[in-house]
């Protein structure tokens, strides 16, 4: 879900990166470099494909609209580098032509990025966001 929401924030923003395998840390202490890799155990292909299909299906699918899923090459790539031992995932995400909600049970919630992080708008400001950034 945090994925989702980020890549919706992206989305519905300026578009931007994702870059996925690095620990933020608080309190002014160096980002850590973790990887992807303890992700792969739990896939069927225990890969960077298998995380790629873990990525559309799971993700993308379940959470975003059938029109971003349907045409995910137009709206998102996903790379993957090697940062000495460790794999990271990068989402290279284009800003997209249409709102885009995340489906979370039977709510759809909209969710912007400002700055580095991703925010939830909703009620009159989300009615004033989409008029001026979708018209």
């Amino acid at each position: 879900m945090i994925i989702a929401k980020t890549i919706a924030g992206f989305l519905n923003t300026e578009g931007g990166n994702l870059v996925i395998g690095i620990k933020e840390n608080k309190g002014g202490q160096e980002n850590e470099i973790i990887g992807i890799e303890s992700e792969f155990s739990p896939l069927k292909d225990p890969c960077t494909d298998g995380y790629r299909r873990m990525l559309i299906d799971e993700i993308i699918r379940k959470y975003l609209p059938p029109e971003i899923f349907h045409h995910v090459g137009n709206h998102i790539r996903i790379h993957f580098m090697k940062v000495g031992d460790h794999t990271l995932c990068w989402l290279e995400i284009k800003k997209a032509d249409d709102a885009v909600f995340v489906k979370v049970q039977d709510d759809e919630l909209f969710f912007i990025r400002i700055d580095a992080e991703t925010r939830q708008i909703a009620d009159k400001a989300l009615v004033n966001y989409v008029r001026k950034r979708f018209s």
